[in-house]
């Protein structure tokens, strides 16, 4: 059955003319015969598949199927609904199927694929047994290799190390060439935590197949892990070697080659990049980029600089550029970089926020005030630049500009999340509790997964020593959504504190200082907490913490009256 639909299938082909769309096919004539009938739909089926037209694939199998119930055409159709992973009806066409012909090859095989894909490892490891002891399976020696390599990936998947490498080492007296089990028993034995035998493996590999990229990753990486970085470059340049537009091991290499101060050999691959500038753009990224995570910054200028005469319009450049000139301290040339971007660039926005940021740095405050200010007229679609700028205007105490902005902003962004909740804390700081718990209801009410908001409403309820059952359950809720929170996870410590459940609070604590240790007001929490709890001297550590962690001036006087309480 299936050679006659390939015959028909080359057929259509040889004789079509050039056609683009699945319309040019719908408009031909039906043969008469129901065979020649369902021939017709099959092809069309097929040839909307390959248009990447789920549905009308669809369709058109379906058709065929409806008056050719053979089991190719159905298996088919399963097929097309497996590659666009509706999984569903494929497996219930491909139970369909078994319940006919129990032993069908094909339709085990696949049932056992989508198994696995779904995450259903127990149905597919038995399914893929089943298509390995199939006689139809010698017909197919690839798909043999492919099955048992994913049954192994299964049983690494369980842990059941010991079968895959039983099933391994199978392949290996099957087939001593076999680079794939040498392979894939480097992985068991990585994933057992034996890296001597991984390496072992993974060099057996390299034996058989020498320009078998993936073994050498896996031993750079493991010589990266055991710090041994003349083998880790030994392996690297093979890679390169085999793949020479391999970018990410050539900037890897010339951060090793730099770690090792040879500088020559790092060049070596710097000139790669430099020698490629004209060819593609991508190659100034990749180095420029390189050096600005390697804070290499008088590097990356010079690359930028370079590349933007060769690509004098592209801003992406222009922004970057302007970027390594702030970090090699060319402020002022930075800002006039940053300043030619237009406002139709993409990278507008960034700009804008770029040169408020560089100013702030040099307390212009009329200066940052004007270029917010250009920012929201030449970009009024951005909700970025208003919550910036209230931003800046609410940490100056400016909290009537920071409130207008914030309110013409939500005009027009009526359920951006990061705006009302910016508004919500101005109101707080301003003890507009009523305003501000509206605007967290409204935030709540049209993201009920919000756990910002849920989080700040609850607190909020906390702090205020009011409403604590609520603000217990809103923070419970907004940790099932966020669980390693460290923020939440004080803020339910906060509440268990005011409940006067002080064990119940110090478990909580100590789980929110390990996620968030750099934050002043959470150790000062911790303190408060030990010393309810009669441990003045470890409450005092915990407040020292939180001095030491402390900006605030005012905070640092409260937080010093509580080292003098703890200390007496």
């Amino acid at each position: 059955m299936r050679k006659y639909f390939i015959l028909i299938f080359l057929f259509f082909i040889g004789c079509q003319k050039q056609s683009t769309t699945i319309q040019d096919y719908q408009v031909i004539k039906l043969p008469s015969s129901d065979r020649w009938k369902s021939y017709h739909y099959y092809l069309q089926g097929e040839i909307a598949a390959n248009y990447g037209l789920y549905e009308d694939a669809v369709n058109f199998f379906e058709n065929a199927s409806q008056i050719n119930s053979d089991i190719d055409i159905r298996y088919r159709l399963a097929v097309e609904h497996a590659r666009n992973f509706r999984f569903e009806p494929a497996l219930t066409i491909v139970e369909d199927i078994l319940q006919k012909d129990p032993d069908n090859f094909f339709a085990i095989l696949l049932r056992a694929k989508i198994n696995a894909t779904k995450g259903n490892y127990e149905e597919s490891q038995d399914d893929f047994r089943l298509v390995l002891e199939h006689p139809e399976l010698q017909k197919h020696p690839y798909e043999k290799i492919r099955t048992q390599l994913s049954l192994v990936a299964l049983q690494i998947e369980a842990k059941d190390y010991k079968a895959a490498k039983e099933l391994l080492e199978k392949m290996q007296k099957e087939d001593p060439n076999n680079e794939l089990a040498y392979y894939y028993m480097a992985r068991v034995y990585t994933e057992e935590g034996n890296l001597d035998k991984a390496q072992k493996y993974f060099e057996k590999t390299i034996q058989v197949n020498e320009d078998f990229v993936l073994s050498y990753r896996a031993l750079a990486l493991m010589y990266d892990y055991r710090d041994e970085s003349d083998k880790q470059i030994e392996v690297m340049e093979k890679i390169i070697k085999i793949q020479p537009q391999d970018i990410q091991t050539r900037t890897q290499l010339i951060r090793l080659y730099m770690a090792n101060e040879k500088l020559g050999d790092a060049k070596k691959h710097e000139n790669y990049f430099e020698n490629r500038f004209e060819e593609n753009i991508q190659f100034c990224f990749e180095l420029g980029l390189f050096y600005v995570q390697n804070k290499m910054f008088h590097s990356a200028d010079q690359v930028f600089e370079k590349c933007q005469k060769i690509y004098p319009e592209d801003d992406q450049l222009r922004y970057y550029h302007a970027l390594s000139l702030y970090y090699i301290d060319r402020k002022d040339e930075s800002l006039d970089a940053f300043s030619s971007i237009q406002p139709l660039s993409e990278f507008y926005e960034k700009s804008i926020l770029a040169r408020a940021s560089i100013l702030r740095e040099l307390q212009t405050h009329q200066q940052i005030v004007e270029v917010f200010e250009q920012g929201l007229k030449a970009k009024s679609t951005s909700p970025e630049i208003p919550l910036h700028y209230a931003r800046y205007q609410f940490e100056r105490d400016n909290n009537d500009e920071a409130r207008e902005i914030l309110k013409r902003a939500l005009r027009k962004f009526e359920k951006d999340e990061p705006l009302a909740l910016l508004l919500a804390e101005i109101y707080e700081k301003e003890k507009s509790y009523i305003e501000m718990e509206k605007i967290l209801r409204n935030v709540i009410s049209n993201n009920p997964s919000s756990a910002s908001a849920l989080n700040f409403l609850g607190y909020s309820y906390a702090d205020r020593n009011i409403e604590l059952q609520q603000a217990e359950a809103l923070i419970l809720k907004a940790l099932e959504i966020k669980p390693q929170d460290g923020y939440i996870q004080d803020s339910l410590a906060w509440v268990y504190f005011k409940q006067k459940k002080y064990d119940q609070a110090l478990k909580i604590i100590e789980v929110a200082v390990k996620f968030v240790p750099n934050e002043a007001i959470i150790w000062e929490h911790y303190g408060d907490i030990l010393y309810q709890l009669n441990k003045p001297k470890k409450a005092l550590e915990a407040y020292n913490k939180a001095l030491e962690l402390e900006k605030n001036d005012d905070k640092k006087k409260k937080i010093q009256n509580k080292i003098s309480a703890s200390s007496k």
